[in-house]
This record gives C-alpha cells, structure tokens and sequence, in this order.
C-alpha cells in the first residue's frame, strides 16, 4: 500500500508551534519573579534554579528566553523602566505648559513607585551595573530636565548653575523616593510636596547666587579702572629723582 499525499503531509509537516501568548506570559512570570527574588536578595545569591521553580517552568526555558541570569536580570529591569517611561508619557499632554507636564509626570512617577516599591529600588541599583538599564534611566531623566529648562520661570536663564541644579533634583529625588520606600515614613503627597519645595526653593538660591556674582562683577572693573587712572597720574619714582637731579 502506498502511503497517500495525505499520510505524506502528516509525516512531514511540522508539529504545530506553541501558542505565542503562553509563551509571553511564562517569559513574562519569568521576569516578575526574577525581580521579586533580585529585590529580597542580593544578585548573587539568587539562582538560575530557584527564579525558574519559584516562576513555575523549566529551567531549560529560562535559557530559550534568556541567554542567563544577567540577561534576565537586564530584561526585568529593562521592561520597568519602559513602563515608567510609558506612565510619564500617558500622564503628559505636549499642549500643556512645561510646568504643568513635569509636575504631572511627577505624580505618575510617584504613582509608579508606589505600585511597584520592590521594582523601581532594583531599577535604581541596576542603573549602576547595567548599561542598557542605565541609559533608559539617564534618557528618562535628560527627558525630565529638558521639560523644567522649558518650565523655568521669566527671567531665569538656563545658565549653568541653574542647569547643574536642576540635574541635582533630580537625584535627589530619586534618593527621598528611595528613603520612602525603605522607610514608610511619608505618603505619596508628602514626598511630591517635598521634591517640589526643594526644587522651587534650589532653583532660587541659584538664581541668587547668579545675581550675586553679577554686582560683584559689575563693581569690579569700576575699581581696577579708578586704580589704573590713579597711578597713570603719580610719576614713576625713577622718573621724579631724574627731574630733580636735572634742576
């Protein structure tokens, strides 16, 4: 009996691929519980073996997702700061004024961190180590900074020392959400008020500090003149003893 073009088919057709959605969703179980486990415990201590029993697959599939752990660390945190930016960039409107959208991307951010506490401390800490994770972060936070030298008030000059102010909120800010998060002291609100007291009041003692140096500028070529004219009119001594020697 010769076997069929149907029989043929079967025989060498491939076996049907595995739906994509379970797929995402183990990859995705994956990274959830690699950050869960990377933020009760340091890196190290954390094995390729227990993320994928405690996730609940095999751990040759860890592998088919990953190439290892530090490349399902890097996804993990990868996939948090795409969702932070992704909240910041919902809760934005371009036709807003600049002050307006940073202090709304604020409270997204504060909402984010309150929702994922464990998440964004691991995110933080592998700004550090990662460099892909470091550069979402960096470019979040460049994206933020363009929108406050948008957002400066009339008549403050984004002038170097504004600028380095500015960059250090923004850090700073990161560090009283990290210290919220590790104590539980202060509610969302609280550490939103602080960040943008601190940061009104930062910006005003830069701008201060440039009115400051500009009298002090402005007084100074007054004096070196004044100094300049009065010793143009006294003679050298030299020149006084050699008229007096001619008399």
């Amino acid at each position: 009996m010769y076997p069929t073009l149907r029989t043929i088919r079967e025989q060498t057709e491939r076996p049907p691929a595995r739906p994509r959605r379970r797929r995402d969703e183990r990859r995705s179980r994956l990274i959830e519980t690699a950050i869960r486990l990377f933020s009760e415990r340091p890196y190290e201590e954390v094995s390729v073996q227990e993320i994928a029993e405690d996730a609940g697959v095999a751990t040759g599939l860890l592998y088919y997702h990953f190439k290892d752990k530090q490349g399902l660390y890097a996804a993990g945190l990868e996939l948090l700061a795409s969702e932070l930016r992704q909240r910041i960039d919902e809760a934005t409107d371009p036709s807003k004024p600049p002050l307006e959208q940073l202090m709304a991307g604020m409270d997204a951010h504060l909402r984010f961190v309150a929702e994922r506490p464990t998440g964004y401390r691991e995110l933080l800490r592998g700004a550090a180590s990662q460099p892909k994770v470091s550069a979402i972060v960096e470019r979040e936070r460049a994206e933020r900074l363009d929108l406050m030298i948008e957002g400066l008030p009339e008549g403050v000059e984004p002038t170097p020392l504004v600028v380095a102010t500015l960059e250090g909120w923004l850090h700073f800010a990161d560090g009283v959400q990290i210290a919220w998060l590790q104590r539980g002291h202060l509610d969302r609100d609280q550490v939103g008020q602080l960040c943008s007291r601190v940061l009104f009041g930062a910006v005003l003692a830069a701008v201060q500090m440039e009115n400051e140096a500009k009298e002090a500028a402005q007084s100074k070529p007054a004096k070196h003149s004044d100094g300049a004219r009065a010793k143009k009119r006294a003679p050298a001594p030299a020149a006084a003893d050699e008229r007096r020697r001619a008399r």
